[in-house]
């Protein structure tokens, strides 16, 4: 009996092992284009994060003509945070307008793309980009911590960053 016991206790430690490290994932549906944010825990200091465009210039997509990101912005509600930005990006401290990163707001940090996307030639129908960066720090990173503060990082709830990805990300670029 006490063997099952043991064997129960390891499967439970396990499973909790499991889904500690599973990706956390916020969705958003805007103008037809699907943008999906996932964070990986790597450490208890420090988090991957992507975010994936998909349906550009598909047939749900409302705008069409779509070349690529020129910037995208995320709520900052941390302080003591090392942030690395995508490839080819630079990351600005700040939030952004219709012409990109502005640097005002002080609970924005903006990532701007090294080289404005060309107006044309558009992406190909259905294409898709992703983008990847990450988020390192001290005590407030650590797996306690995170449960609350996981959801100010993304947005105070999927439905307002989901507002800013519309308004930061949606728009053709340029």
């Amino acid at each position: 009996m006490g063997h099952l016991k043991w064997t129960y206790l390891a499967a439970g430690a396990a499973a909790v092992c499991c889904m500690a490290s599973a990706p956390a994932q916020a969705q958003l549906v805007a103008d037809g284009i699907t943008y999906t944010l996932t964070e990986m825990v790597v450490s208890p200091t420090m988090d991957d994060f992507t975010l994936s465009i998909t349906g550009i210039n598909g047939t749900a997509d409302t705008e069409m003509g779509r070349s690529g990101v020129q910037s995208f912005a995320f709520n900052d509600e941390g302080s003591g945070w090392s942030i690395t930005a995508p490839a080819g990006f630079t990351l600005m401290s700040g939030g952004l307008n219709a012409s990109g990163c502005d640097g005002s707001g002080s609970k924005f940090f903006c990532f701007s793309a090294n080289t404005t996307p060309p107006k044309t030639p558009a992406l190909a129908a259905n294409s898709s980009l992703s983008f990847n960066f990450a988020i390192s720090g001290g005590a407030s990173l650590t797996r306690a911590a995170r449960t609350g503060p996981r959801r100010s990082r993304l947005g105070s709830s999927p439905e307002s960053q989901a507002a800013g990805l519309k308004r930061r990300v949606a728009g053709r670029s340029g």
